[in-house]
């Protein structure tokens, strides 16, 4: 696991191209649960994402700011990082929590289709709850729901 994230992070000063849609939404599945996933890019780089969990035990959203790049010049795949806050409520004990997620993650947009898949490692900290830290690593299948817009000429070249 260390290895995934020294490899993660030695990839993230290489900057080109990032991603190519502007909005996407799916499913993410980890050993935490099945949940729903929508990602919508703000800024060249930067996207704001959301994503609700259910499993047997709780359900839980969580909000995550994060922060692409490319991963040996390529233009379709991707590293990230991010973090943001994440709110859960189990369903056995009648109580919630506040807590933190930060992100660790490859995409890879499919060429010539509107598919996006991500594999990430998402530590979880929840403050006085008894299960207050875990690594969850999981995966999500995104739809390209609206793709950016290719520019044909750039001024500022």
């Amino acid at each position: 696991m260390n290895k995934i994230v020294i490899v993660l992070l030695l990839c993230l000063p290489f900057t080109a191209y990032c991603q190519k849609y502007v909005t996407a939404g799916g499913i993410r599945m980890s050993k935490e649960g099945i949940g729903l996933s929508l990602q919508q890019k703000v800024f060249d780089h930067t996207t704001v994402g959301g994503i609700v969990l259910f499993n047997l035990n709780e359900t839980s959203v969580g909000g995550l700011l994060e922060y692409h790049n490319n991963l040996l010049f390529t233009k379709s795949l991707n590293t990230y990082i991010g973090a943001g806050p994440v709110y859960g409520k189990y369903y056995n004990a009648d109580s919630s929590y506040w807590g933190a997620n930060v992100v660790f993650g490859l995409e890879y947009k499919v060429l010539l289709l509107p598919f996006v898949v991500s594999a990430d490692l998402k530590p979880t900290v929840k403050p006085g709850q008894d299960d207050w830290f875990n690594i969850g690593m999981g995966i999500t299948f995104r739809y390209v729901l609206i793709k950016e817009k290719r520019k044909l000429f750039d001024r500022n070249k």
